[in-house]
C-alpha cells in the first residue's frame, strides 16, 4: 500500500500545527503556501513602531519543518480543488495549475479582516511585514 498524502494549505499557525501534529504518522505531508516564511503576526505592531525588523518576526517555513521526515513545502498558491480526482492545482511564478494529488486535504482559512462599513478603506490593517513597515504607514497617511 502506498504512503497516504496529506495536503495542508497555508503555513500559518494552524497549518504548521497540523504539519507538526502529523509528523509521527506514516503520511507524506505537503504544505503549500504563497509565501516562503511564517509570519508571527502578533508582533507586527512592533515592526510598525520600528522596535523590530521584519526579519525578526518571519521564519522560513522550510526551516521550521526541516527535521520532519516525509514533509515537503511547496511555494505556490492553490488555484483549485478537484474533489473527484482528489487533487489540488498549484500555481507559482514558474508553472500554472500543476495537479498535486492527495488522500487527505486540510484547507487553510483567510481571516475575514475588517467587516465594518468603511474600515477596509480607512483602517491601517497590519497583515504583513510590508504593510507594517513605518515608511508604508507614512505613505498611507499622506495619500
Amino acid at each position: 500500500m502506498s504512503q497516504p498524502r496529506v495536503i495542508i494549505v497555508g503555513g500559518g499557525f494552524a497549518g504548521l500545527a497540523a504539519a507538526k501534529a502529523l509528523r509521527s504518522t506514516p503520511a507524506k505531508i505537503i504544505l503549500i503556501d504563497r509565501l516562503n516564511h511564517h509570519l508571527f503576526q502578533p508582533l507586527l505592531y512592533q515592526v510598525a513602531t520600528s522596535v523590530l525588523t521584519p526579519g525578526q518576526i518571519g521564519t522560513p517555513i522550510r526551516g521550521i519543518l526541516r527535521k520532519q521526515k516525509d514533509t515537503t513545502v511547496i511555494l505556490g498558491e492553490v488555484t483549485g480543488v478537484d474533489k473527484a480526482r482528489k487533487c489540488v492545482f498549484v500555481s507559482n511564478a514558474d508553472r500554472q495549475n500543476v495537479p498535486v494529488s492527495y488522500n487527505y486535504f486540510i484547507p487553510g482559512i483567510n481571516e475575514p479582516g475588517f467587516t465594518e462599513s468603511g474600515s477596509r478603506i480607512h483602517a491601517f490593517r497590519l497583515s504583513g511585514v510590508f504593510g507594517a513597515a513605518p515608511d508604508a504607514i507614512v505613505s498611507r497617511l499622506i495619500k
